[in-house]
């Protein structure tokens, strides 16, 4: 993605030094509203994202210098698109001079490593802030910058369990759920609108700051209830499946198609009523049992088996069609096949058509917004050091001879 001129962000370059998805995903965020995006990556420190061939490089080498196994992560060039790509071993006695150069050039410093680490390096936010006044440093990991916990590596998985989503996700009888790429992706949101209010800030102001935000800390932000029910009654949440307080029906049904679900979500009498005269069930409307959402709630077994056998007999999509016009919450438990062909998905322009220089035709998700004005266009995420030409030399003026001595010291490598 880059900027046709107009979007929020046009005008503000990034420097990404972040890798797997929450601190990569708010970069492309970024992007997307029309920041100049510079990702940072290194033969010595491959993206994890950039696949399991990439990720072999402890156990042969041969495998990470071939640059079309490289390029072969869907996962990565789904994560970074619109950035330009180049490398600097962090870790190489001249690497701090480079970083130096990117930093004076950025409004706005990505990193995402565990605390310590990037001082440890000469680039903490003391260092970057004598090079660039006014720079915006985000620092995200695992559990913050401050507390016991603070040197601990974390990822998406640690993020929903430490932060408390894991705990209250999953069936009653079974155990807490996984998650994965989705939490990293809520949490690389909060750290955009962590970055974007210390732009405005800066608009303000005039000065910098350094963001030091917790993953963990992002998750139980999307808690609400259970932590506000701890917080004043010492209740502790636990699983219940798809079940919420105070609504039922409320549940994914088997439907007729293969391996077809859908959601439904009664709230209000009104809903139910419409409901029953969907199925065909206007009696059970009047029903003492299920007159009241207390009933309801109490019966709520009886009601599922109910629902499910009237889904059990359409496809997902008549469910939901039907459902929808009467008023009721309904929509289907897509599989991806499925979200890439839905109609509405289609009509909205949700799928954008890319073609990389290696993997060919792609297909990427576009932004979930529109402007008035300015609109996002949209490339592939870079290959490996593709725009080393115009960072470093247009953008910080490395001659031809001094990119030789860093390639050949392995600091650009």
């Amino acid at each position: 993605m880059s900027s046709s001129g107009g979007l929020v962000l046009s005008g503000v370059r990034v420097l990404d030094l972040s890798i797997n998805r929450a601190a990569p995903h708010c970069a492309t965020m970024m992007a997307a509203l029309g920041a100049e995006v510079i990702k940072v990556e290194s033969l010595k420190r491959i993206d994890a994202a950039r696949g399991k061939q990439a990720a072999a490089d402890k156990r042969s080498s041969a495998m990470v210098t071939d640059p079309d196994k490289m390029e072969q992560s869907y996962a990565f060039h789904a994560i970074n698109a619109g950035k330009l790509g180049v490398r600097v071993n962090l870790k190489s006695p001249g690497a701090r001079d480079v970083v130096r150069g990117l930093v004076e050039i950025s409004d706005v410093v990505i990193e995402a490593f565990t605390p310590g680490v990037m001082e440890g390096l000469g680039l903490g936010f003391p260092e970057m802030r004598r090079w660039r006044a006014d720079v915006i440093v985000l620092s995200l990991s695992g559990f913050g910058r401050g507390g016991p916990q603070s040197g601990y590596r974390a990822y998406a998985p640690i993020f929903a369990a430490a932060g408390g989503l894991s705990h209250v996700s999953g069936y009653r009888d079974g155990p807490p759920m996984e998650f994965i790429g989705s939490i990293d992706s809520a949490v690389g949101a909060h750290a955009l609108l962590a970055v974007l209010a210390a732009l405005m800030e800066r608009d303000r102001t005039g000065r910098g700051q350094q963001i030091d935000l917790s993953g963990s800390e992002c998750v139980t932000a999307l808690l609400g209830g259970p932590v506000v029910d701890y917080a004043l009654h010492g209740l502790v949440p636990m699983r219940d499946g798809n079940r919420r307080p105070g609504m039922a029906p409320h549940n994914t049904y088997r439907c007729g198609g293969e391996n077809e679900w859908i959601s439904i979500a009664v709230a209000v009498d009104d809903e139910w009523q419409a409901l029953c005269r969907v199925m065909g069930r206007p009696e059970l409307a009047a029903h003492p049992s299920y007159r009241d959402a207390d009933g309801r709630k109490a019966h709520e077994r009886e009601l599922d088996e109910i629902v499910g056998l009237w889904t059990a007999s359409l496809t997902a999509y008549q469910a939901m069609e039907s459902l929808q016009a009467a008023g009721v919450a309904a929509v289907p438990s897509f599989r991806a096949d499925q979200l890439f062909h839905d109609p509405h998905v289609r009509a909205r322009g949700g799928w954008v058509t890319l073609q990389h220089p290696v993997q060919g035709e792609r297909h990427e998700l576009r932004v979930p917004w529109r402007f008035a004005e300015g609109e996002t266009t949209y490339r592939p995420a870079p290959l490996m050091g593709q725009h080393e030409g115009y960072v470093f030399g247009e953008l910080l003026g490395i001659e031809p001879v001094e990119m030789e001595r860093l390639q050949a010291q392995r600091v650009v490598y």
